[in-house]
């Protein structure tokens, strides 16, 4: 039986403001905050007057924070998880609740854009930060403007647009563990004030962390190269036009954890039973392509308003290979290679913002091809498995394609009823088109015994995604609103390694809904010194997808995808940012969660009911805090900046069935399903010399070395694998300006 849940908004940060607010300046060196500009809706706004739970993350703060990548995001943002294994499965939940698109019938939860383009699957989500102007991180269902498969959430990258003077900069680093990076960026003005470009280029890499006693190779380790090409076109007063291109280019050796068990989940891992160390017979690897090309036109009409056109080509490609018995015997490997290609078009009219009506209207084509090859293969040992129709060199394998045509058209706006407060309004219409064309061959799968069949159908869907809300303007500082929003997953199709069981019980899985109430505070006081803003949410999932390994017991497993009956993730969140003076910036960023299955039957091991558990990684409290500090030039004899950061995550499950242990079938259980909390410590000291262009930075992440895992994992034949944090690490980079 569930137990009573209570949940509780701590309030000592308002007590903090209270404080704050009495004291008429902290210092004669006052500082204001300059305002903070967000496209979150499509629009260029003040992000205190957006209705959305929005994290911006600048480009100072990515830099000082050494945000590599979007999965570094994660500490920075309140209520974001992502996942750090391979990139076919990067997982990414907001407020509890996420999916990765492990396979080609099966969508994410949260969208990813990079300058309004939506980036696609998995694989392709984990650009590098090169060359960024900000990150937008809305918080809960975005589906009126940004559409199918944001019903979580969405992130919004945008990049810098190239200016009108010459000027360039390259940065070199070193670092622990045989860490290497080296960055460059120009911007290149090719005609004044008509044509102006930019070109960046990255290179990071980094030993790995985990050694395989087998090869003797180290896995788990980084290697990736980015580039990032604009060009901006000014063509009059009213009219600009970018063409954006960019890449991101991985070649790496990951693995899916560190085994704590044997192949079938008997007994424990006696090859390689220390931390950090694995006993595969061959080194996993992945090679990942993310690439893309998009064209923005800007249009200002008569009368203010605004034409916008984007055009986009994105894909990925992406190939994995790994160990699947993770053993030093020669049983079991596996050799994935996915594709997927999109086309997209979005046109969009903007009414002008000074008006007592604004608006903004669009309608979106988008056309994405997901291709697979996948192979389950037989190595030279298979005789081991104590069957003889496994037979070495044989595969079960899958392959097709899913072509998805989706079409929308939306509309959203505000309208001024008085001089403080507004009404909320906007509608979507979605239209979607899933043509799948998919073969399983387990001819050769014995007793492992996978299934032989063809898919060849088409499903379609329709969706209207309706926003309505209030905004009340409190004060000159202060607004308030209140908004219901909504969203949708796209219906699919399983298409996995799959037993007859699971295809006679069906592998179509319909559309999931939510409906998300949500109340808000934005907030700067002391003279635009301090900015808070407060989030109250509880948002209800209907026919939610829920994608696991299920357990079926006695070492039998199954991939599933199932729509559980409703999920509720209700919490809050608070933000805040001091500047008391120009040398001091403090800021803090807490939520609270409570995210579980609601009506959940049969879905824990071996059909147990799982309502009343906590959603797959959703901690209940999580936590940041930073601070920076700039030493007065005349100390130094030039800019000295010191920031420190401070992480909490509390303790959270990796699977429905919220299980802390798991039963090995020769007796005796070992851990598994738990992520204990964690407290993640960071730091960087910066130096320019007044004057001088070239600056100097030594950085530090998890400064405490704490141990903790990221990840757990129950593989298809029962092995158990965890997954570990990245142990303390340290660097120092320099940079030019030119």
């Amino acid at each position: 039986m569930r137990h009573r849940r209570t949940f509780t908004l701590k309030m000592w940060p308002l007590a903090l403001i209270t404080l704050l607010s009495s004291h008429e300046a902290f210092s004669a060196d006052i500082y204001e905050m300059e305002p903070v500009t967000v496209t979150a809706q499509k629009v260029e706004e003040d992000l205190q007057q957006v209705p959305i739970a929005i994290t911006v993350l600048d480009a100072e703060t990515l830099g000082s924070s050494k945000a590599m990548q979007l999965s570094d995001l994660e500490t920075m943002v309140p209520s974001l998880n992502i996942t750090q294994h391979i990139d076919m499965n990067r997982l990414i939940t907001m407020r509890g609740v996420g999916a990765f698109s492990r396979n080609i019938g099966f969508d994410a939860r949260v969208g990813v854009y990079l300058d309004g383009v939506y980036l696609g699957t998995s694989a392709g989500l984990n650009l590098d930060m090169l060359d960024m102007e900000r990150v937008e991180v809305m918080r809960g269902p975005q589906g009126t403007l940004w559409g199918q498969n944001t019903d979580a959430g969405a992130i919004n990258i945008i990049s810098k647009k190239p200016g009108n003077a010459l000027a360039g900069q390259v940065d070199l680093g070193v670092g622990r563990f045989d860490r290497r990076e080296a960055k460059m960026n120009m911007v290149i003005p090719i005609v004044d004030n008509k044509v102006l470009s930019s070109f960046a280029f990255s290179h990071s890499e980094r030993e790995g962390l985990t050694s395989n006693l087998i090869t003797g190779e180290n896995l788990d380790d980084q290697n990736t190269d980015s580039v990032r090409a604009k060009t901006r076109l000014l063509i009059s007063d009213r009219m600009e036009f970018n063409l954006n291109a960019d890449g991101t280019f991985t070649r790496r050796h990951p693995t899916l954890g560190d085994p704590l068990t044997d192949t079938f989940g008997i007994g424990l891992d006696t090859a390689a039973p220390k931390e950090w160390e694995v006993p595969f017979n061959r080194d996993s690897s992945e090679d990942t392509d993310i690439y893309g090309l998009s064209g923005t036109l800007d249009y200002q009409l008569p009368h203010d308003f605004l034409f916008t056109s984007i055009t986009a080509l994105r894909g990925n490609r992406g190939q994995y290979q790994e160990d699947l018995d993770y053993s030093p015997q020669d049983l079991l490997s596996v050799d994935y290679i996915d594709h997927y290609g999109q086309f997209s078009e979005e046109l969009r009219l903007a009414s002008p913002q000074d008006k007592r009506l604004t608006w903004n209207a669009g309608l979106y084509y988008s056309r994405q091809d997901r291709d697979t090859d996948r192979a389950v293969i037989f190595g030279s040992q298979t005789s081991l498995l104590v069957s003889p129709t496994l037979i070495p060199g044989n595969a079960i394998s899958n392959s097709g394609e899913m072509i998805t045509s989706s079409y929308s058209l939306y509309v959203h706006g505000n309208y001024a009823l008085t001089d403080r407060l507004a009404a909320i309004a906007g509608l979507r219409y979605t239209y979607e088109i899933k043509d799948g064309d998919y073969s399983l061959d387990g001819s050769q799968s014995g007793i492992v015994n996978i299934a032989t069949f063809h898919y060849d159908d088409s499903l379609s869907d329709e969706t209207l995604s309706p926003t309505v809300g209030l905004s009340y303007l409190i004060n000159e500082t202060v607004t308030g609103y209140a908004t219901i929003t909504t969203g949708h997953k796209s219906p699919g199709v399983n298409l996995d390694f799959l037993s007859p069981n699971d295809i006679a019980a069906g592998i179509t899985f319909d559309k999931e809904t939510v409906v998300n109430y949500e109340t808000g505070m934005k907030a700067c006081w002391l003279d635009n010194r301090l900015m808070a803003n407060l989030a109250l949410f509880y948002a209800r999932y209907d026919d939610y997808q829920a994608y696991q390994l299920m357990d079926l017991g006695g070492g039998a497993s199954a991939l599933t995808i199932k729509n559980a009956a409703k999920v509720i993730s209700r919490g809050g969140e608070i933000e805040m940012e001091w500047h008391p003076t120009s040398q001091w910036r403090f800021s803090t960023a807490i939520a609270l969660l409570d995210a579980y299955f609601a009506d959940f039957p049969g879905g824990g091991v071996a059909g147990v009911d799982a309502s009343g558990n906590d959603l797959p990684y959703a901690p209940h409290f999580s936590s940041h805090v930073g601070v920076g500090y700039t030493v007065p030039d005349e100390v130094f004899g030039g800019q000295v900046v010191i920031m420190g950061a401070y992480a909490h995550t509390s303790r959270q499950y990796t699977t429905p069935s919220n299980l802390e242990t798991q039963e090995l079938l020769g007796g005796g259980t070992v851990p598994f399903g738990v992520l204990e909390s964690s407290d993640i410590v960071s730091a960087t000291i910066s130096y320019t010399p007044q004057g001088k262009r070239w600056k100097m930075s030594l950085w530090g992440k998890n400064l405490t070395d704490e141990e903790y895992r990221t990840d757990w994992l129950r593989d298809f034949f029962g092995t158990v694998l965890e997954t570990r944090g990245e142990p303390m690490s340290f660097g120092l980079d320099v940079g030019w300006k030119f």
